[in-house]
């Protein structure tokens, strides 16, 4: 269960300073100590923390006020502290307080002026509360588990010590209400009647409203036939719109743009006179903006309107995948031309094997061979092989670049000048069989070998990739007019739309697009496109009409309108004849009339005005009827489940407090059966009895029947909230109710924390002395603590 734990407040009411008050682990608190030292001040600082206001405080003006009437110093801001806590521990800080500097709207007694916020843990240093960590979206009422906790707070924790005096002061008329408000539904009462009231007040109004428009519905209606004469209409009803144009339906604005709007339907009513004059119009106006505004879209269809459909980018894609792949093919064979005719290296070898293993097979044997003698000839032999061979590469383009003319020849490989040609070649000659002759019986057969492999293997490997560059190099020529047409490919929607509407206007522009895939436009785009737009400037027809597309096309959209071959259709597609349109002339005619007339403009305006008030007042007539019989039904309903749920506690703990009747017996609890029957609470002696308690009881034995009532509420209806606080409760009580309520509370609520203030010693001591076995006890004598502190 949650009880209170510890309440600090400063600059709160008549304390200027930090006070601190420790309910921890008390089970009994008296605040004791004459009246003026500050008891029901720290019964207030705890209804603030709980509902964020004082409950018996009210309003007496609603003027504004220069002090704020809970701070003691008005330029100093109030703090309130409240703890609360549940097995010794704290569960929730409570945080009220009133900023340092307060406006005149926040002083008012109605507003409090008070802000709410909740901490997890009692702050470090009370005085310093700069800096604190509020919780976010958080709520007592979520964590007491009671959403109706504030608005209850005074029937079920907390007694106040006028509520045992006021009550023998009213008059009998009040008794209801006053044992309403004990019960929690005094407010909801007083704002039934004052809705009720309010009912009363809107129907007669509502009455009179209804008879004045009914008057003034006539006085219009003549002024309306006499209007609709000057049209040659002997029935005013039956000028309306044809409905077709939702513009001129339920149009606030048809004053003013009255001129435009027959304007509009007259150029509606060109369009269906002369349908084949718009039709032109409409051609030379697509092929005008086409040329003007559909340029990208035009390229488009030069470069891709041959395609069928868009699938035809599939087979296209598929295609520049098929070239791709085949020009690294080609690249690969081209390496194999590439190699020098007179280089025969093992890394020649292997990649003529990679690029044609059907021919490396047929020379499995000498590819093998090659290899092994290479593995067996020395350094000294592979060095001369490599001259012979580079000798012989080098003779092999020397020759290709000579001029066999030349007077005197430059020696490529020693720089001497010869004579002749034939000179340098037989010296070359001598030369090269010099190195012959150095060669080894492993050198001259891998010699044998190379050469032999050069004239085959070699050869066929170079005639067969000869063969397949040749075949099909053509086919990467057409691989940019392929990615030029793939390029388009986001672009087809928009210049299909074109092309579509080309085909559905029978225009034939197949001479100015791309025949087939393969043809690239590239450089040639401009020249077509002058020749297409070229052609559709002489597709362009004359017309004598001044009428201007745009402007009849303008309209049609401005209501929501369609046209085909000249037919105009509505936001529902129905046709709208010529005669619907001038049906629609003919209202806008008697409307300009009835514009123009003071005496229906001045009729019209008085009866919008009153039927806005009317429609205004009816709507809050029927929510006030919804209102009232809600609160009817609820009030009634709640007050009879309160009687029987707490009729028998009740009575039980009235009998025990008022043990000076005679009889012994304990007060009965009475209320409405039924919702029809008029609300009432009544406190009874006995059944047969129908006097109120209020007119047979004494101001003592009233004072025990309020908090038998409230000890009722908490048995019957316990919360999670087990503090009681009663503020000086045995003003009017004897020493026998006395005994009798302090021996209740110990019996029948012994798990509930108890906050008790009175001003007499003797109260406090008898309470002291009835609660110290098993309980903790603590008294607080506001006097001493107040003088001492000062």
């Amino acid at each position: 269960m949650i009880n209170l734990g510890r309440l600090s407040f400063e600059n709160f009411k008549s304390f200027s300073d930090l006070y601190e008050v420790d309910f921890r682990k008390v089970d009994l608190f008296v605040l004791d100590g004459p009246n003026g030292f500050g008891k029901t001040t720290i019964f207030d600082a705890i209804e603030v923390c709980l509902t964020g206001r004082i409950g018996r405080v009210f309003s007496t003006d609603n003027k504004k006020k220069n002090t704020h009437f809970l701070k003691n110093i008005l330029d100093k801001p109030t703090n309130i502290f409240l703890e609360l806590v549940k097995d010794h521990e704290t569960i929730l800080v409570i945080h009220a307080s009133i900023p340092k500097d307060t406006t005149v709207e926040q002083n008012k007694i109605r507003n409090h002026g008070i802000d709410i916020n909740f901490l997890s843990k009692w702050p470090d240093d009370i005085r310093n509360i700069s800096d604190l960590d509020y919780l976010v979206d958080f709520s007592l009422e979520r964590i007491l588990d009671n959403s109706n906790f504030k608005s209850t707070f005074d029937i079920f924790n907390y007694i106040q010590q006028e509520e045992t005096f006021h009550f023998l002061k009213n008059k009998e008329s009040e008794r209801h209400d006053k044992i309403s408000y004990l019960f929690g539904t005094s407010k909801e009462v007083n704002q039934k009647d004052h809705f009720i009231f309010i009912k009363g007040l809107l129907e007669k109004k509502k009455n009179n409203l209804t008879e004045e428009l009914g008057v003034l519905y006539g006085e219009k209606k003549n002024l309306e036939n006499q209007l609709g004469l000057n049209l040659n209409s002997n029935n005013v009803s039956d000028i309306h719109p044809s409905n077709k144009i939702n513009k001129l339906v339920n149009n606030d604005n048809l004053i003013s743009e009255l001129n435009q709007h027959v304007e509009n339907i007259g150029n509606l009513i060109w369009i269906l006179n002369n349908k084949e004059n718009f039709k032109i119009l409409k051609f030379n106006f697509s092929i005008n903006y086409i040329i003007s505004n559909r340029k990208s879209e035009l390229e488009n269809v030069v470069k891709i309107g041959h395609l069928k459909d868009y699938n035809e980018f599939e087979r296209i894609e598929k295609h520049i995948d098929w070239i791709e792949k085949l020009s690294n093919i080609i690249e690969i064979h081209e390496s194999v031309l590439n190699v020098d005719n007179n280089v025969l290296e093992l890394e020649t070898i292997n990649l003529f094997s990679k690029i044609h293993p059907i021919l490396s097979e047929k020379y499995t044997i000498e590819i093998k061979n090659l290899k092994d003698l290479k593995g067996r000839v020395g350094t000294s032999q592979a060095t001369i092989n490599k001259i012979v061979t580079s000798r012989n590469s080098l003779k092999q383009h020397y020759e290709m670049h000579i001029s066999s003319e030349s007077s005197k020849i430059s020696c490529p490989f020693c720089g001497d000048y010869k004579n002749t040609i034939v000179e340098l070649w037989e010296e070359f000659d001598k030369q090269s069989q010099y190195f012959e002759e150095l060669k080894d019986v492993n050198s001259i057969e891998l010699s044998h070998l190379e050469k032999k492999l050069k004239e085959s293997f070699f050869l066929e490997c170079r005639s067969k990739s000869d063969y397949i560059v040749s075949k099909y190099k053509k086919y990467l020529d057409i691989l940019p007019s392929l990615n030029e047409k793939l390029s388009l490919k986001d672009q087809w929607k928009s210049m299909e739309k074109l092309r579509t509407w080309f085909e559905e206007a029978d225009i034939d522009i197949g001479n100015y697009i791309c025949v087939k895939s393969s043809d690239l436009i590239g450089n040639s785009l401009t020249t077509k496109m002058n020749e297409l737009v070229s052609f559709l400037r002489k597709l362009i027809l004359p017309i004598g009409e001044s009428k201007n597309y745009s402007d009849l096309y303008g309209v049609l959209k401005y209501y929501n309108l369609s046209e085909n071959q000249g037919i105009i259709f509505d936001v529902d597609n129905n046709i709208i004849e010529l005669a619907d349109l001038e049906k629609d002339l003919l209202f806008l005619s008697y409307y300009d009339l009835k514009s123009k007339s003071e005496d229906l403009r001045r009729k019209t305006k008085e009866i919008s005005d009153k039927e806005s008030k009317l429609n205004a007042i009816t709507s809050k007539f029927s929510e006030l009827q919804s209102i009232c019989s809600a609160y009817n039904i609820s009030i009634k309903k709640y007050e009879l489940s309160v009687a029987k749920q707490i009729s028998i506690p009740f009575h039980v703990y009235s009998s025990k407090l008022l043990q000076t009747r005679p009889d012994g017996n304990g007060v009965f609890l009475q209320s409405a059966k039924n919702a029809q029957e008029v609300g009432f609470f009544r406190f009874v002696s006995n059944l047969t009895d129908d006097h109120d308690a209020w007119n047979t009881m004494s101001s003592g034995q009233l004072s025990g029947l309020i908090l038998s009532f409230t000890l009722a509420m908490n048995k019957v209806y316990p919360s999670k909230f087990n503090t009681l606080l009663i503020d000086d409760p045995v003003q009017t009580m004897d020493e026998i109710n006395l005994a009798s309520f302090v021996q209740l509370l110990r019996n029948e609520f012994s798990d509930y924390q108890l906050v008790i203030s009175t001003h007499e010693r003797r109260t406090s001591s008898y309470f002291s002395y009835k609660y110290q076995h098993n309980n903790e006890v603590k008294i607080l004598n506001l006097k001493q603590s107040r003088l001492n502190f000062l």
